[in-house]
């Protein structure tokens, strides 16, 4: 069995549940690293969320938040995310299926050799977690660790 070319760690959480705290610790680490440019708040992509939308994956709507996104959104937010991040000789494969596998791969090793992908919401739509279960498993050459974050109710009680 080979040794991974990189590590990725996955933050998945509910609202408020300490996720941006984590990472912040997590990124003061030497070779650990986030996506650079991004839309969203605190270097969040909702990379498998857009993925979901784009590959027709189940999601519910979300109070509170523009999710789902509307499919051809998030192709388009996806490509730009790529492309933003891995550089201007960047480009995306033209299919859906690609994009999202391909590119999840390219961000992992190009955030090499600890990428954080901090992602909230994942807990709420069970399209992207197994999307992303899924893209794990297809990304062999890299190492993941999933954590998972939620805030107790009496917490904002």
């Amino acid at each position: 069995m080979s040794t991974p070319d990189a590590r990725c760690v996955i933050i998945l959480s509910a609202r408020s549940s300490g996720s941006s705290a984590l990472q912040n610790l997590l990124a003061r680490s030497p070779g650990v690293r986030h996506v650079e440019r991004t839309p969203h708040y605190e270097s969040e992509t909702l990379f498998w969320n857009k993925a979901a939308s784009l590959l027709h994956r189940p999601q519910v709507r979300m109070a509170d938040s523009r999710l789902p996104f509307p499919r051809a959104e998030a192709g388009d937010m996806l490509r730009s995310l790529l492309t933003e991040n891995l550089g201007p000789s960047y480009v995306p494969p033209p299919g859906d299926e690609q994009l999202v596998f391909q590119g999840w791969r390219d961000l992992c090793l190009h955030y090499a050799p600890v990428f954080v992908e901090k992602t909230p919401h994942h807990l709420h739509q069970w399209g992207a977690l197994e999307l992303m279960l899924e893209g794990l498993a297809r990304t062999p050459e890299v190492a993941p660790l999933v954590i998972g974050l939620v805030r107790n109710p009496m917490d904002t009680i």
